[in-house]
This record gives structure tokens, sequence and C-alpha cells, in this order.
């Protein structure tokens, strides 16, 4: 394996725009508003882009909001994501504290 291949926060960070774009096709209407560094609890390295996004349905546009984490895994040369998507006008039942939660927990494979 080159090392140009291996996945590191670095590589992810030099890849960045493409992640972007890749996101941003991926999901209809999206546009990434921003982006920080998450380190889990445990060490565990990342980037969350956050986004919005809207859809037509048979009952008009819905607006959402997401957050898409990615993070590699060295020792298995993949990448991960874990990611959440809101629609409508969302203010007291949101999962958002719930996935902060999960990005805090996650470990590496030691």
């Amino acid at each position: 394996m080159d090392d140009e291949d291996q996945v590191s926060l670095k590589a992810l960070y030099e890849d960045n725009d493409n992640m972007i774009d890749m996101l941003e096709e991926s999901i209809d209407h999206c546009k990434v508003t921003g982006e920080k560094e998450v380190v889990s609890d445990y060490g565990v390295k990342g980037i969350v882009y956050l986004y919005n996004h809207w859809m037509d349905t048979d009952i008009g546009r819905m607006d959402g909001k997401g957050w898409f984490y990615c993070f590699p895994s060295p020792e298995d040369n993949r990448w991960f994501i874990i990611y959440l998507m809101e629609f409508g006008d969302i203010k007291e039942d949101t999962y958002e504290d719930a996935y902060w939660k999960v990005l805090a927990s996650i470990r590496s494979k030691e």
C-alpha cells in the first residue's frame, strides 16, 4: 500500500474540498456551511461538516440541516462516517445532543 493511500486526519484535510463536493453532490440541494475538527473522549479525531439542505415533497418544500462526521481508522485503513439529518421546524425534539454524545464515545480499534 502506498503511503498516499493511507487514511489519516492529514489526508482528510488535504482532500477537504473533494469531501465537501461529495457531500453536496450526495444530498439533494445541500450546501456545506461549516466544518470543525472533533476529538472524541478517547482521542479519535475527525471532521464534522455542517450543512443545510432542502427537498420538494407532495406537501411542499422541507428545509433541513445536518451534521456529517468523517474520521479515519488507520488500524484497518478505512474511513468511517456518522451523520444526522433533520427536516422541518425542529425545536425541542432534536437528536443533536445524542449525536454529539455518540461522537464523544468513539474509540480506536485497539
